[in-house]
């Protein structure tokens, strides 16, 4: 599995309440089906869709191309 961005993670774990394990899921589901990570953590009830708006605003902030790029890479894009 790639490793997000610290940032990424802190954000996910810290901010959105995640645990460990629906990242992890997420994570697995974001390579078997290559979607994308916020969208998955939606369509999978991980977030509501105010976490995924707070999460696709975040990502589009200060330093996102890192952020975007390792969720870009979860899937080979």
């Amino acid at each position: 599995m790639p490793a997000l961005p610290k940032a990424l993670l802190r954000f996910l774990e810290e901010d959105l309440r995640l645990s460990a394990a629906a990242i992890a899921l997420a994570v697995r589901y974001t390579e078997r089906s290559e979607g994308n990570l916020p969208i998955v953590l939606w369509q999978y009830g991980l977030i509501s869709l105010t976490q995924l708006d707070q999460l696709l605003t975040w990502l589009a902030g200060p330093g996102s191309e890192d952020n975007i790029g390792a969720i870009d890479s979860l899937v080979g894009c």
